[in-house]
């Protein structure tokens, strides 16, 4: 199975991952090539999602990946 696959809401081990606060399982997901842009079908991604819950050290962890993209 492909990290991006989703389920019948579109929702991505990404997302389910965010959800729950992991930041270990975030940054697995991330190494083997989850893409973070990709939404549910209310329209959020994953950060949008650790937002919500409160999950700051993965909101920090895609903005510090975001950086890293644009520099």
């Amino acid at each position: 199975l492909s990290v991006n696959t989703g389920d019948y809401d579109k929702g991505r081990p990404l997302h389910i991952a965010a959800a729950e606060g992991s930041l270990a399982c975030v940054q697995v997901l991330i190494e083997f090539g989850a893409d973070r842009s990709l939404q549910d079908r209310w329209g959020k991604t994953a950060e949008d999602i650790a937002q919500e819950v409160g999950a700051t050290d993965i909101v920090e962890y895609f903005e510090n990946l975001s950086q890293e993209e644009t520099a």
